[in-house]
């Protein structure tokens, strides 16, 4: 990770962890940077993500950070949402 001095520093796309949802998706297309059998393997990957890939850049100079898939469902299975179809 490599922050500049004087600019704001961001992470603008991370995330899109797949995890299928029995019943609740709309499409057959499976998709996610990276795929999850069980809900508590995805829970370990997220709290990684954010507790140490983005936590440990902040003092780095990292200044925010922005999840892209909250909602991504219709086409791909990576949203942190979902509904039952």
């Amino acid at each position: 990770f490599h922050a500049e001095r004087c600019r704001v520093t961001a992470v603008t796309e991370c995330g899109g962890y797949s995890f299928v949802v029995k019943e609740h998706v709309s499409c057959e297309r499976r998709f996610g940077y990276q795929s999850f059998k069980t809900i508590d393997d995805l829970k370990k990957s997220y709290r990684h993500l954010f507790e140490h890939q983005m936590g440990d850049a902040i003092p780095e100079g990292l200044s925010g950070v922005i999840y892209t898939q909250m909602s991504d469902i219709e086409e791909e299975t990576n949203g942190l949402m979902t509904y039952t179809v």
